[in-house]
C-alpha cells in the first residue's frame, strides 16, 4: 500500500513529460494537471488488479456500489448527496450574508455553471474513489473498521494540508476536513456501501462553493478565520467554526450509525477481507 499511490503518481508524472515536446506553450500548472489526470486513470485501471492480488476479490466496483446498480438507484443516492450539500452550503453561507464580511453579487452564467459542474464532479468522483472507495477499505483491512475509519480521515485531512495560511488557520482546516472525511464515510455506510451518495455530497460542496465564491458572493479579506474559515476573499469555509460545528452535529445526530461505521459492513455481499467494506 505504501508504494501503490507514489508509484501511480510517478508514472503519471513520467508519462506527461513528453507532452512538452508536442505542445511548446504548455504551462507547468497545465502539465501538472495532465499528470494528475493520467495518474488517476492509471489508478482506476490498476485498482481491480490490486483487489485481486491483495484482497483476492475480483469485484471492486460492485463492492463500492458504482456499477451493477439500477440507474434510478444511482441517481437517488447521487441526488440525495447533492441536496445534503446544498443544506450544508446554506448553513455556512446565510450567517455570513448578515455580516459586513459577505456581499451578495448574484452573478451567474452558463460558463460558471459548467465550470462548477466539471470541477465538482471531477474532484468529488476522484477523491471519493481514492479516499472512501480505496483508502477506507484498505485501512479497514489493515487496522480493523473502527481504527481504519479514523486513520482514513486523518490521511484525508493531511492530504489537504496547506502551509501558506498560518498555524492556527491550518489547524482549523485540518479539523474541518477530518470531520468531513468522517461524514463522507458515514454517508457511504448509511447507503450500505454504495459510493454515489458521498460522491454527490462531495461534488456538491466543491462545485456549489465554486459558484458561490466565483459569482454569487464577494467575501471581505477581513473575514474572521475562526468563524468562517481561512482565505479571506478566497474563503475556504471548511476550516471555520460554523462548518466544523455543522459536521460535528451531523456526526452527533447520526451517532448510532456512526458507531456502526466502525463495525464490519453486513450488506448482501462482503469483501473477502476482515471487514474490508465499510
Amino acid at each position: 500500500m505504501i508504494t501503490f499511490i507514489p508509484f501511480i503518481y510517478l508514472a503519471g508524472w513520467l508519462l506527461s513529460r513528453p507532452l512538452t515536446n508536442i505542445w511548446k506553450n504548455l504551462q507547468q500548472d497545465q502539465l501538472s494537471l495532465v499528470g494528475t489526470l493520467i495518474s488517476f486513470v492509471l489508478f482506476l485501471l490498476l485498482l481491480p488488479s490490486w483487489f485481486r492480488i491483495r484482497w483476492q476479490d475480483d469485484d471492486f466496483y460492485p463492492i463500492v456500489g458504482l456499477i451493477n446498480l439500477p440507474i434510478n438507484k444511482c441517481f437517488k443516492y447521487l441526488s440525495r448527496g447533492l441536496i445534503f450539500s446544498l443544506g450544508l452550503l446554506c448553513f455556512v453561507l446565510i450567517p455570513i450574508l448578515f455580516t459586513p464580511w459577505g456581499s451578495w453579487l448574484g452573478v451567474l452564467n452558463i460558463k460558471l455553471v459548467i465550470n462548477a459542474f466539471v470541477l465538482g464532479l471531477g474532484v468529488g468522483f476522484a477523491e471519493e474513489m481514492i479516499f472512501r472507495g480505496w483508502l477506507l477499505t484498505e485501512m479497514n483491512y489493515i487496522f480493523g473498521n473502527r481504527l481504519g475509519l479514523l486513520i482514513h480521515a486523518i490521511i484525508f485531512s493531511l492530504s489537504h494540508l496547506r502551509l501558506d495560511i498560518g498555524l492556527w488557520p491550518m489547524f482549523g482546516l485540518l479539523i474541518g476536513i477530518f470531520l468531513l472525511g468522517l461524514v463522507l464515510a458515514l454517508i457511504r455506510k448509511m447507503d450500505r456501501g454504495i459510493l454515489w451518495g458521498s460522491i454527490g455530497l462531495h461534488s456538491g460542496l466543491v462545485g456549489g462553493w465554486f459558484v458561490i465564491s466565483s459569482g454569487l458572493v464577494e467575501f471581505s479579506p477581513d473575514t474572521p478565520v475562526w468563524l468562517f474559515g481561512p482565505g479571506g476573499s478566497n474563503l475556504n469555509p471548511t476550516g471555520g467554526g460554523i462548518a466544523i460545528f455543522a459536521f460535528a452535529m451531523i456526526l452527533f445526530s447520526y451517532r448510532t450509525a456512526f458507531a456502526k461505521a466502525g463495525r464490519p459492513f453486513t450488506g448482501a455481499r462482503n469483501a473477502s477481507s476482515r471487514g474490508a467494506s465499510p
